[in-house]
């Protein structure tokens, strides 16, 4: 039988995971007693884990309204989406502004009225990279890159724009978004290296073993066993009560009452589609969480972790435990989706619910689980 030639790249990949493999096998029980020597339980928050980075401030552009006569300039659009109440995520409205300076960066145009004038020339300018001066240096951006970008400037001309754009070229856009979003999905799918996931159970038990149980390190992962969101357990304050303010649909928060306590979740990546998100957590999780607020010494208001984002002290965690390869956050998703082989289809619908995201964007969630 005639055997098939690895390329270059996929040499590459091979003999770097038989590097980690047996870098592992050879350090593993000698790192794993190290941490457990170093490990000394936090007793003051404010030192507890990375330090908080500071967050730029996002500067609200003064509003503008819109009229017959309004160009729909990059600045323009920037202070309409962001004045928009209707949009109640932060992130997204980060992302569409990333969108809109991508388009008009290299679409080279002034407004949108550049696309009365020629759509296809500017969204193939996008899609092949073109800058400044005239020179295509080659499609610089990912399927999943153009698909955002061309759903946003879809949505703004729906929302905003409306007749001031035809509707061939809306249907234009929307058909782009259409294939990007099929290729990101294939591309995605892949370009994922097999990466065999630990089942929770297996991955708790390794967690509990190198850190504790008191350890921010095993009440993150019972936190994201119980509910495998997204980053958004980070920076996200105590309370003991809702807040009042007028601000509340955009705040997640953490109630912590006397017999239970609950996260809300009304600031996240999909927030628009499945609005706020009410996680009662589970009594022994709630036990953890309570433990780790008192020996913490964590007050009312403060943030149960104070990183906004928690991904990369996941990420370090996985390298410390021996799983090079998981990565951060990601992997809690992928390892509670992998769990629901042979789930009804009910049950995979409700945890999809609970995750914020699609049963579709679910499977791609999809990896093999070791056997234990």
């Amino acid at each position: 039988m005639e055997q098939v030639q690895e390329t270059k790249e996929e040499r590459k990949k091979r003999l770097n995971r038989q590097r980690q493999a047996k870098y592992y096998l050879a350090n593993s029980d000698k790192k794993k007693q190290q941490q457990k020597d170093k490990y000394v339980p936090k007793e003051n928050p404010k030192k507890s884990g990375r330090p908080k980075k500071d967050v730029e401030n996002i500067i609200i552009p003064e509003p503008i309204t819109i009229t017959r006569t309004t160009s729909f300039t990059q600045d323009e659009l920037i202070s309409i989406i962001m004045n928009d109440e209707r949009i109640t995520s932060k992130d997204t409205k980060k992302t569409m502004v990333s969108d809109i300076k991508r388009f008009f960066t290299n679409a080279e145009c002034n407004s949108l009225r550049c696309l009365k004038s020629d759509y296809k020339l500017a969204i193939n300018r996008v899609e092949e990279g073109f800058v400044s001066k005239g020179k295509n240096i080659g499609s610089n951006f990912s399927a999943g890159t153009l698909r955002s970008t061309f759903t946003t400037l879809a949505t703004i001309i729906e929302r905003y724009v409306g007749s001031f754009i035809p509707k061939k070229v809306l249907k234009f856009i929307q058909d782009k978004v259409k294939a990007y979003k099929s290729q990101a999905t294939d591309d995605y799918i892949k370009n994922q290296e097999e990466v065999v996931y630990p089942t929770f159970s297996t991955y708790k038990n390794k967690v509990e073993l190198m850190y504790g149980k008191e350890s921010k390190e095993y009440l993150l992962t019972s936190l994201y066993n119980a509910f495998a969101v997204r980053d958004n357990y980070g920076g996200i304050p105590i309370l003991t009560s809702p807040p009042t303010t007028l601000k509340k649909a955009t705040t997640n928060y953490i109630v912590v009452k006397k017999n239970y306590s609950y996260i809300v979740l009304s600031n996240y990546k999909t927030s628009d589609q499945y609005n706020t998100l009410k996680l009662t957590l589970p009594s022994n999780v709630n036990r953890l969480m309570k433990i780790y607020i008192n020996n913490n010494n964590i007050e009312i208001g403060q943030p149960l972790f104070p990183e906004e984002k928690l991904s990369n002290f996941v990420s370090n965690m996985n390298n410390e435990l021996g799983y090079f390869d998981l990565g951060g956050v990601t992997a809690y998703r992928h390892m509670r989706v992998s769990e629901l082989d042979g789930a009804s289809y009910s049950d995979k619908v409700a945890l999809a619910n609970t995750m914020g995201h699609s049963v579709l964007t679910q499977k791609q969630y999809r990896r093999n689980l070791e056997v234990v």
